[in-house]
Formats: structure tokens, sequence, C-alpha cells
């Protein structure tokens, strides 16, 4: 058999919440993790004042049911499988995405967040390092770094840029010590982050997330 390539124009959706307005000091791009959906995971940010922060919460390309009833459907963006094309495919996704919500947006006068919970950490990050998107924050919520990232390709960042790690001190699905690694890799690519261990499992607890943007990146959150 001879495995063959072809490119198609497909729909797929995204989310928003809020509006852009001269009001609007946050622009937050969400990631959600294995298995979710941007509809569930983008209620985790309704602490937040949407006259300040507006959320752009975009969907992995593939999408599967997640139980045996063939009920309850949940969201991937990459796997192991054809791993650089799909990989590509997300980034041209996301970057499509960014561009159709900020194209008519000053971002030098806003605030960017990056954010992303397990898996979507990762694929976040790949996204601020590989399209070079100008963030303010950077949150890697019980995920990291893709391994392949180097130092060269960290330089484009803003001097006051910063860089979050949390986790939560009962996480079963993301280890310690990996954990402990990202913190290395940030201060060997990056600059020493900002970290947060909080009680809790692989999960982003609202109140949790409220604590960390109002208390210690002092964002506006209400």
């Amino acid at each position: 058999m001879m495995e063959k390539l072809i490119s198609v124009q497909i729909q797929t959706p995204y989310l928003t919440s809020g509006q852009i307005t001269e009001k609007t000091e946050y622009i937050w791009l969400v990631c959600h993790g294995f298995g979710q959906l941007a509809k569930y995971f983008g209620r985790r940010f309704d602490v937040f004042d949407l006259e300040k922060h507006f959320f752009i919460m975009p969907q992995g390309l593939s999408r599967f049911y997640i139980n045996e009833k063939y009920q309850d459907v949940g969201a991937s963006w990459i796997s192991k499988e054809n791993r650089e094309m799909d990989l590509e495919n997300e980034l041209n996704y996301l970057e499509k995405v960014f561009s159709a919500e900020t194209k008519n947006v000053d971002l030098s006068k806003k605030k960017l967040i990056l954010f992303g919970f397990s898996q979507g950490a990762t694929m976040v990050a790949r996204f601020a390092f590989y399209k070079k998107i100008p963030f303010d924050h950077l949150v890697l919520w019980a995920g990291g770094f893709p391994t392949e990232i180097t130092k060269a390709q960290t330089e484009f960042t803003k001097a006051d840029s910063d860089i979050h790690l949390i986790i939560g001190r009962q996480d079963h699905f993301y280890e310690h010590l990996r954990f402990d690694n990202q913190i290395k890799m940030a201060n060997d690519h990056f600059k020493p982050p900002k970290t947060t261990i909080f009680e809790g499992k692989h999960e982003v607890k609202r109140e949790v997330l409220y604590g960390i943007f109002e208390e210690k990146l002092g964002l506006k959150t209400k």
C-alpha cells in the first residue's frame, strides 16, 4: 500500500466569550486538554469580567467518543500518528483563528495571555514559539513546553513577558518530576517562571484560576 496526501478545505468551530472594545484589557487564547471540548472547558473562565477580558477558545481538530456509550465527545490536538502533518494543520488553524479575532486590534494596547491545560499547554506553547506570538503571559497548566523548542525560538519575546507553570499537588497524570523539568527548561530557554502548586488533581479549578491571576499576576479579574 502507498500512503498519499491530499489538501482539502474544511470548516471547524471555535468559540469566543466577550467582545473586544476600548475597555478590553486582556485578550486570551485558551487551549483545552485531551478529551475536552472548548464549549465546556471555557466555562472555567466565567470568574472573569468580560468587560475587561476577551476569550478566544479554539478546539482540537480531532473529535472522538470518549466512552463506550458513544454519548460524550471529546477533542484532541495531535497524536503520534501523522504527528508532523497534524501539528502543521493545528498551528495553521490556531493562527487563522487568532488572526480573525485580532486583525483589527492594536495588540500593543492590550495584554495577551496564552493559556493551555494538559495537552493544550504544549499546543499553545508551540503556537507561541513557532508563530512568534508576542504574548505577555504564557500559562502552562498541568502541561509544559514541547521538547523540541530551542532558545533561539524564544528570543522574539518581550523583555517583560512571563511564563507561569501550574500543577495540582494530587495530579496523577502530570508527574511532579516533569514539572521540575519544565522549570529547568524555562530557566534554560527563557527566564525563571512563576510557579503555582495547588491542592487539587488534574483540573482547572475556578478559585485557583481566579487567585493566580488576581494575586500573582496582578490582573484585574473583576
